[in-house]
């Protein structure tokens, strides 16, 4: 972009498709922009062209958390390795024109008449902007640490439907980015703030940094109606800088109605991510209602991870939701509470039993047996304990009138889980 800005005649083209948009609706159109800003190596914000100053850029680099040199992505790294970062960024940006040039493309019935005529009528409105269909999420502004993790949630949520904010770059004077921020929130359903190593930028005459400023302003809405502020941090972070350890020691112990914190894998947020947002189960009409998708809590211990997946791709494929385990987190609270958050949003739950101790599978089924208690309201479809290799006389013993015992100590054979998914093709599913 540093050259581009230097040449006349690329300025001369940037003034013209201003103008010209300007005739046309404007460069922002309903939730999108007409104007994509790929930014190969940094360049001051206030160096880009007048008008286009607040618009989101693609940023082609990055900047090294411990030299403070910038590096530019490139299509490959050695040989013919390929640069994953340059990559996604280059398919978020193919996506986002796509997204934007489909509903310009397709003119309204004024429209049509003014081609057909080759001059539009002076009445003619601009081209509508499909909105999307699914939720508005505030996904806050991170430090340069996180930007990928950022970039990874909101290309994701994306493709499912939702429509992301911030939409333009905040301000950086205090005043203006206090407003910017509470009317993106007020739009919002749920506002996800990734807190990592550093601080932040901490803008002029203030002495919190954005990320900082964001959460403080996200507080306004919790308890409100419809509103969640969720909060995480990845697994095992231990802070240099002493202010954001002063602010991670503060959100942990927030105790605010609406306000969720986790400490988990980045996998594992985006999964709770889909499953919150998930839509509501149909409104019944005319007595038909779609059936949703039943959900199953598979739950194992982390050393059981890759063994497990046999039995998670098997649920999967035969239609199932399938609800993971929080994992790589030293906060028990927070695992203990997305732990109950599943066990409340499911139909069906599978323990997966393999190298983890005796004690841990019966406190798992022993929370089975206290559903009421932990604030669930319907009983579950079924519930089982999935004995995987290796055998010995502990498991043996585990057993339950309440919940099924499936051996697998041969390998998985999908006709020893058909007491538990006999159980789930009869009864009310959650929120039905």
């Amino acid at each position: 972009m540093g050259f581009y800005l230097e040449s006349e005649s690329c300025q001369g083209e940037v003034k013209a498709f201003t103008q010209a948009a300007e005739q046309q609706g404007g460069i922002r159109q309903g939730n999108v922009h007409r104007v994509f800003k790929v930014i190969k190596t940094e360049i001051p914000r206030e160096a880009h062209p007048t008008g286009w100053q607040s618009l989101l850029g693609y940023e082609f680099y990055e900047t090294d958390r411990l030299t403070g040199r910038v590096r530019e992505f490139d299509h490959l790294l050695m040989g013919n390795q390929r640069d994953i970062r340059y990559w996604e960024k280059l398919e978020d940006l193919a996506d986002d024109i796509r997204k934007t040039l489909h509903p310009l493309s397709v003119p309204t019935a004024p429209q049509v008449r003014g081609l057909l005529d080759s001059q539009p009528p002076a009445d003619a409105e601009p081209a509508s902007v499909t909105i999307s269909s699914g939720i508005t999420v505030y996904v806050a502004e991170t430090t340069s640490d996180l930007s990928a993790e950022r970039d990874n949630i909101k290309r994701e949520l994306q493709q499912r439907g939702h429509r992301i904010v911030p939409d333009q770059t905040l301000p950086l004077n205090v005043a203006e980015l206090e407003q910017v921020v509470r009317n993106y929130l007020q739009q919002s359903s749920l506002a996800v703030h990734l807190l990592g190593d550093r601080y932040g930028t901490v803008p002029e005459a203030e002495r919190r940094s954005i990320p900082h400023l964001q959460l403080d302003l996200a507080t306004e809405r919790c308890g409100q109606t419809n509103f969640t502020r969720l909060l995480w941090l990845p697994p095992g972070l231990q802070p240099t800088d002493e202010r954001q350890q002063q602010l991670i020691t503060l959100v942990k112990q927030d105790s605010l109605r609406g306000s969720e914190f986790l400490q988990l894998k980045l996998e594992d947020l985006k999964k709770h991510l889909h499953t919150k947002l998930a839509p509501p189960p149909p409104v019944i009409t005319n007595g038909h209602q779609e059936q949703a998708p039943t959900k199953v809590y598979l739950i194992y211990a982390e050393q059981d991870y890759t063994e497990s997946k046999t039995l998670d791709d098997f649920l999967n494929d035969r239609g199932y939701e399938v609800l993971q385990p929080p994992l790589g987190s030293d906060d028990q609270q927070s695992l203990q509470q997305y732990h109950l958050d599943n066990l409340k949003l499911c139909d069906a739950v599978l323990i997966y039993h393999g190298q983890a101790s005796p004690m841990w599978a019966q406190v798992k089924m022993q929370d089975l047996l206290k559903l009421q208690g932990l604030g669930r309201s319907q009983p579950l479809l079924a519930k089982a304990l999935y004995l995987a290799a290796p055998s010995n006389p502990q498991k043996e013993r585990l057993r339950s009138r309440e919940v099924v015992v499936i051996k697998g100590y041969d390998g998985f054979k999908a006709e020893v889980l058909e007491p538990f998914l006999s159980r789930l093709q009869n009864g009310p599913r959650v929120g039905s």
